[in-house]
């Protein structure tokens, strides 16, 4: 009968576990410590990427919902839409 895994993987010496465990704690900081240092590029890069994504997205609702009566640029038609370009379509309603 064979020896199960776990037999053939156990150590014996309390140096060579304490060695382990130490490399062990290392290698995951290192680790961690690359995913720290490359975390705050990568969101940046990202929000940057949603943001192109959002403008794109509020630029094809406004061409298919408010462009025809409001214009193509937001200058209104007369008597149909006012301008929303317009800095007192915003304060003074």
């Amino acid at each position: 009968m064979h020896k199960p895994l776990y037999h053939y993987l156990y150590i014996k010496s309390p140096i060579a576990k304490i060695a382990i465990g130490i490399l062990a704690l290392v290698v995951t900081l290192a680790v961690l410590g690359g995913i720290i240092v490359t975390e705050v590029p990568r969101m940046e890069a990202q929000t940057a990427n949603w943001n192109g994504r959002s403008i794109e997205k509020g630029a094809a609702l406004f061409a298919s919902n408010c462009a025809p009566c409001h214009g193509d640029h937001g200058q209104g038609t007369m008597n149909v839409a006012p301008a929303l370009n317009s800095k007192y379509w915003f304060t003074h309603r």
